[in-house]
């Protein structure tokens, strides 16, 4: 079991994400980005003027990439502020952000957090796009940001939105298996007090009790994140994501303290064997959620 200590993971944010752009791919509804993009062009029309769209926690860029090129396909400008926080993120978000400036879109990168924005004059957006970010921050506080900066017809397309369910495969040993359960509850007990949310909910269901208290157009589809060898190897970089993810379990549980760290090691050891070995399939349960205001 020392062939895999904890320490031999080295977290890097960027590669992380890069390695998740084929997982995110696969999962996302593609039927339902595609009801966010009809609801985003019947706008433009009604309004004849540029959108104003808002992503918090743009990441990398692709969801931005994929709207813009889109976008720009039915001639829809748009004035596209993306706010990234983190900055090794940042600068791959400026890259792509700096190849629209032929137009016809406009392409703002900031580094500000979602609950430190303000409108601009006023002026309130038609869109706001929060791609699997809305369980990391107080939902409650950012989702009241959000009904604030959106216009009154606006749109939230919350894509990717975690619902608390996370799945190894195959099962281990009862000893390992009953560690992993604990594991596992730790980890999603912390994406609660990051949300701030009561035990037994989840990011998607107080998402979609927030819009149905205001009468709002709500749709949802599952968007799985599942990371699975094919032909014994995993796909890409993603055995990197899935080796991030399961360092994410360990350092919670690690920092809660309430498993005897021998279980708690052993439990890593085992589950990066299988990963090692390509055997290790990952499941997380996701919902993409679409929020009409009218």
């Amino acid at each position: 079991m020392s062939n895999f200590p904890r320490t031999a993971h080295t977290f890097n944010y960027p590669r992380y994400l890069k390695a998740l752009q084929s997982v995110s791919a696969r999962a996302q509804s593609d039927a339902l980005y595609q009801q966010f993009l009809d609801a985003l062009v019947a706008r433009a029309d009604e309004t004849n003027a540029p959108l104003r769209v808002l992503e918090i926690g743009a990441g990398r860029g692709d969801q931005m990439q994929r709207i813009l090129d889109d976008m720009a396909t039915h001639d829809a400008p748009v004035h596209y502020i993306a706010l990234e926080p983190q900055s090794e993120n940042r600068t791959v978000t400026q890259a792509v952000a700096e190849s629209y400036m032929a137009g016809p879109h406009t392409v703002t990168v900031q580094p500000t957090p979602l609950l430190d924005v303000a409108t601009e004059n006023g002026a309130a957006y038609d869109a706001i796009v929060a791609r699997s970010v809305l369980d990391l921050m107080p939902l409650h506080d950012a989702l009241a940001t959000i009904e604030a900066l959106l216009s009154e017809a606006g749109i939230l397309y919350a894509p990717l939105t975690f619902a608390m369910g996370t799945k190894l495969a195959p099962y281990p040993s009862t000893r390992t298996a009953s560690t992993e359960d604990k594991v596992t509850l730790i980890y999603h007990n912390s994406v609660r007090q990051k949300t701030d949310i009561e035990k037994g909910s989840y990011p998607a269901h107080e998402i979609s009790h927030w819009a149905n208290a205001r009468n709002a157009r709500i749709s949802m589809r599952g968007s799985d994140w599942v990371i699975s060898p094919s032909k014994k190897t995993y796909y890409q970089d993603e055995a990197y994501a899935l080796q991030s993810i399961l360092a994410f379990m360990h350092d919670e549980a690690e920092q809660v303290a309430t498993i005897p760290q021998p279980d708690l090691d052993s439990w890593w050891a085992t589950r990066m064997r299988m990963l090692h070995n390509n055997t290790l399939i990952y499941t997380a349960n996701q919902f993409d959620l679409l929020v009409q205001f009218d």
